[in-house]
């Protein structure tokens, strides 16, 4: 039980540490294709300012500039939780006994069907009462 409850615990901790926590995916797209993509720090730049910065005496047709573009997801994490309080009450600790309890039960199987006649046996018969009533089932 001490097993069950502290994986409990481990496991409401972890979730509200992630709904709590905020971060920022930054990605980098050339044309409309992904180049990089990072969670807490700066995306870094395709290759196509590099070029225009490495061979700016040559003219180019093709702005390769305008193609890049920058998207920025920001998860704000929740500022508002607020501790609470369970009060566990007799009336409350009865139903909860008594709903596991019964819970429980519920996927218990009979293990075997009790007769409580079974150690016992019949009766001797003096007469066959059939035969001297006549009463035959047909």
């Amino acid at each position: 039980m001490k097993l069950f409850h502290k994986l409990i615990s481990v496991i409401l901790s972890i979730i509200i540490l992630i709904s709590t926590s905020s971060f920022a995916v930054e990605s980098h797209y050339c044309g409309d294709m992904l180049i990089d993509s990072s969670i807490f720090g700066k995306a870094s730049n395709c290759m196509c300012e590099k070029i225009e910065s490495d061979n700016h005496s040559y003219k180019t047709e093709i702005n390769m500039g305008d193609c890049c573009k920058e998207k920025i997801i920001v998860h704000d994490g929740n500022d508002e939780i607020q501790k609470t309080q369970f009060q566990l009450t007799s009336e409350n600790n009865l139903f909860l006994q008594s709903y596991f309890y019964s819970y429980i039960n519920l996927f218990e199987g009979l293990e075997n069907r009790i007769v409580p006649f079974k150690a016992y046996s019949p009766p001797l018969l003096v007469t066959d009462l059939q035969v001297i009533y006549e009463s035959f089932l047909i």
